[in-house]
């Protein structure tokens, strides 16, 4: 695995404090969460590509569209 620093300054292959517990979250979603999922996963919405349970700085956000700054 490449261990060259990235431009955010983290190394390549290594993991956000935030990774682990995000991945938590993501296994269990609550039942609005995977009704919502349903509904945004695989560019059904739009043709936009949706995020679930994602690391952004400090915090988890439950859904995102990076394409359109969407949090």
């Amino acid at each position: 695995m490449d261990r060259r620093e990235t431009t955010s300054g983290r190394i390549r292959g290594t993991r956000r404090e935030g990774d682990g517990m995000a991945r938590v979250l993501r296994q269990h979603m609550t039942p609005a969460e995977a009704l919502l999922w349903e509904s945004l996963r695989a560019r059904r919405l739009a043709g936009l590509k949706f995020r679930r349970q994602h690391p952004l700085g400090p915090y988890i956000v439950d859904f995102c569209c990076p394409e359109i700054r969407l949090i």
